[in-house]
């Protein structure tokens, strides 16, 4: 009698000892960048995303981005040409749908938001930092509209604004992300 191969335990196997695996995005999130325009070399470039937290959980062959909190954070990259503030303190927000309801808003404190400096990138001072994961959205399937205020802390130890007006939020639903 003929021996079954069992088709999910040799896929288990092979996914073992194979070199790639697949990564599966997260299941939404959205998503503002601000470009540098090629005249204005000092204006800052920032991009803000409205996610969950999420950590990587490595399978064979799949690569699943497990949610770690049951709301939203703010994953901020802020980046300046000269160094003109310290630190990122907190950020103020208001998030509204395509028919100006009101969705969230209010003040929340940024993690590890010093600037430093990148050594390969000359005069380029970086941030990547987040905030805790407090924003409740319920279930929104579509563009959002903010309007930020940047809270920061300048090199005199002065509180500095950068305020950001009818930020447009695009939404990204989930998807296959990459093959490494």
């Amino acid at each position: 009698m003929p021996r079954r191969i069992p088709w999910p335990t040799l896929l288990l196997v092979y996914g073992f000892f194979s070199s790639g695996c697949v990564l599966v995005s997260q299941r939404k999130s959205w998503q503002y960048t601000q470009l540098i325009p090629k005249t204005e070399q000092a204006k800052p470039f920032i991009q803000i995303n409205l996610e969950k937290p999420t950590i990587p959980l490595p399978l064979p062959i799949i690569m699943w981005e497990i949610s770690t909190a049951k709301r939203y954070c703010f994953d901020i990259d802020f980046l300046t040409k000269n160094r003109q503030y310290q630190r990122l303190d907190s950020i103020g927000f208001a998030l509204y749908t395509p028919d100006k309801q009101l969705v969230a808003s209010g003040v929340l404190p940024i993690v590890n938001g010093e600037l430093s400096y990148r050594p390969y990138s000359p005069d380029v001072h970086r941030a990547q930092c987040q905030t805790s994961p407090r924003i409740a959205l319920g279930n929104q399937r579509q563009e959002l509209t903010g309007t930020f205020v940047l809270y920061a802390t300048d090199l005199n130890n002065q509180r500095a604004l950068i305020p950001l007006d009818g930020v447009a939020l695009h939404y990204f639903k989930a998807r296959i992300a990459s093959f490494f």
